[in-house]
């Protein structure tokens, strides 16, 4: 029991940590485009 909690605690880490790299390259991008304007 406690190994499937661990398992989707990892799994929600992961998706967490993606989100976090998707909002950093979209704000990189967005102020790349602010940039050139």
């Amino acid at each position: 029991m406690s190994q499937i909690s661990l398992s989707t605690s990892h799994r929600r880490l992961t998706y967490f940590l993606s989100d976090v790299r998707s909002l950093r390259w979209s704000a990189l991008l967005l102020s790349c485009i602010a940039s050139i304007d």
